[in-house]
């Protein structure tokens, strides 16, 4: 049956992480420049990422919670899980089935789309270089991969035609400061963080998990504090917020323990206020193993 000519192309996003990062944050933009077109939105969030679902909300959002049909279940539950996903892309006139990351692409999510005839599209945001069976076989549904960098589409560790995917790197707006700003900025972070209004401050923006490379930025930042440098370095990123997070946390308190840099090294954790802290800073940095393209 012909939709009306008043419907609105309503496309479905798919976020797989339990925490706020740079993925869920690009999605939000994406989903605020398809609304200036008239596209709709609906967020799938997991039904425990209460952060990630509070992010989608306050944007005015449709937040749809979900809950991953157990992978060591096999495929005993998976038509179960595709009709449960269907039946809401039906209920919310889902067009487009987009996966903000390779592991929003479910198996239950793939099928549920492969039933309704409705294309899966999945961004690929990091570098995946080996990609499970059961992940593969979703894969095959995917009617477009969207790299954010020519690198990431060189490492994806699934074969998949050239017709199939495009390289569209994120975007990026350049901002003019006033000086006075700037100069607020950095009185602003340093008086919260006890700091001297000389200090210098190298700021990293990341979540606290293993892809981001903390040990190496540690060591440096106690190298150049032995050399006499008058450095503090200040981590803005969750470091409590997620399983991994919390279970990561002890080894880089460790770390900087070790180090001896402990006044040194300050924890800002989660901010929704990154510019100010970005303004405040010397100099910014990012040591990490491995990016797709760092937004930070």
């Amino acid at each position: 049956m012909p939709r009306p000519p008043t419907h609105r192309l309503r496309i479905a996003h798919l976020l797989p992480f339990p925490g706020v990062g740079g993925t869920e944050h690009a999605t939000l933009r994406l989903i605020r420049a398809l609304a200036k077109r008239g596209v709709a939105a609906v967020a799938f969030c997991l039904a425990e990422a209460a952060e990630v679902q509070r992010l989608f909300s306050a944007a005015a959002v449709p937040v749809l919670p979900y809950r991953p049909r157990p992978v060591h279940r096999g495929r005993r539950e998976l038509w179960p899980a595709a009709l449960r996903f269907a039946a809401q892309f039906l209920a919310h006139r889902i067009d487009v089935v987009h996966c903000a990351e390779v592991s929003a692409v479910l198996p239950e999510v793939a099928t549920a789309a492969r039933w309704l005839r409705r294309p899966l599209v999945c961004h690929v945001r990091n570098r995946v270089e080996r990609v499970p069976g059961c992940v593969g076989d979703a894969l095959q549904h995917v009617a477009q991969f969207v790299f954010i960098s020519r690198h990431t589409r060189r490492s994806f560790g699934f074969a998949v035609a050239d017709d199939r995917t495009a390289v569209m790197p994120e975007g990026l707006a350049a901002v003019d400061v006033d000086a006075a700003v700037r100069r607020r900025c950095r009185l602003d972070v340093r008086q919260e963080l006890g700091l001297a209004p000389t200090a210098t401050v190298l700021t990293m923006v990341a979540r606290l998990e293993p892809q981001k490379d903390f040990a190496t930025l540690v060591r440096a930042a106690a190298r150049l504090v032995h050399e006499g440098h008058d450095v503090h370095v200040v981590l803005v990123g969750g470091f409590d917020r997620t399983p991994a997070q919390r279970e990561h946390f002890p080894a880089v308190r460790a770390l900087v323990a070790a180090a001896g840099r402990g006044s040194r090294v300050h924890f800002a954790g989660y901010r929704t206020d990154v510019p100010r802290w970005l303004l405040a800073s010397d100099l910014v940095v990012l040591s990490t193993h491995w990016e797709g393209m760092p937004l930070s």
